[in-house]
């Protein structure tokens, strides 16, 4: 029985990957309730995300040699996205 019913999340996931995404995130964020009552963040803690971030975005357009002065262009004029990532893109172009 518990053979069959593997089988079958697993040629869900395959149908829908969507759903197995949604179902990783209510996984972590249970995860995330489950873990203690919640602290403010400071300063130091925003600023910490914020440069890691920054290190991840540009080792990856490094590792794929992207154009990262185009993308900043391309962010630039693209109104959609939020003008804290266009900044970031400017930043390490």
């Amino acid at each position: 029985m518990a053979v069959a019913v593997e089988e079958t999340r697993i040629e869900r996931s395959r149908e829908d990957p969507k759903r197995v995404a949604e179902q990783q995130l209510d996984g972590l964020l249970l995860e995330g309730l489950d873990s203690g009552p919640a602290e403010m963040w400071t300063e130091a803690d925003v600023d910490g995300i914020r440069s890691a971030v920054r290190e991840a975005l540009a080792k990856r357009c490094r590792a794929h040699g992207a154009d990262t002065q185009g993308w900043a262009a391309s962010a630039r004029a693209d109104r959609r996205l939020p003008a804290v990532l266009v900044r970031e893109l400017e930043r390490i172009a």
